[in-house]
């Protein structure tokens, strides 16, 4: 199974994180996050239902479809007599430069759950799926490493060493250094 088929992966967030690896312009980007709302929620995704919410010519959303087609990042297939919109391409373009695979990543769920010593909640699933999108790994298990130390084991207090790090340039491999 690849990564952004995970449940407790955010694809909206992906995208707009990874927004400049993309090659998408600003009406294809709304198409596809509007795209990826629809398919979230079970709603139909057709010309006239992208068309109506971003208040744009039906005839400019199927160009637009079309070449997010020809990029390789949409796929309209039909199954169960309905057409469903596809957006695997556009994850799995930039995949192989993404720094963890899904077994690094499902290790990254496991080692919070064996630390809180229970399972995540949805919250504290999404949170540690931004982090991954923001932060090195590494990062983010020497972060938990920092909170244990401190007796202060919390996603907010985690979430609070994450952005001191950030602010600071502070990388993995500089709190390697430091130990």
């Amino acid at each position: 199974m690849n990564l952004f088929e995970q449940t407790f992966f955010n694809r909206r967030n992906w995208i707009l994180e990874n927004l400049e690896d993309l090659d998408l312009n600003m009406e294809e980007t709304m198409i596809v996050l509007m795209i990826d709302y629809f398919n979230e929620f079970h709603r139909t995704v057709d010309i006239s239902s992208l068309s109506s919410r971003l208040k744009m010519e039906g005839s400019k959303v199927d160009e637009i479809l079309n070449n997010l087609i020809s990029k390789g990042y949409l796929k309209v297939e039909l199954a169960n007599r309905s057409m469903v919109y596809r957006l695997d391409g556009l994850y799995l373009h930039t995949e192989d430069t993404k720094p963890c695979d899904t077994n690094t990543y499902r290790n990254l769920f496991e080692l919070y759950e064996q630390e809180f010593k229970r399972p995540l909640s949805q919250k504290e699933s999404e949170l540690l799926s931004d982090w991954v999108s923001s932060y090195e790994l590494k990062l983010i298990e020497y972060a938990l490493r920092e909170a244990i130390i401190y007796d202060k084991l919390s996603f907010p207090y985690v979430d609070t060493i994450l952005r001191s790090w950030k602010d600071k340039g502070f990388s993995a491999r500089m709190y390697e250094e430091k130990q």
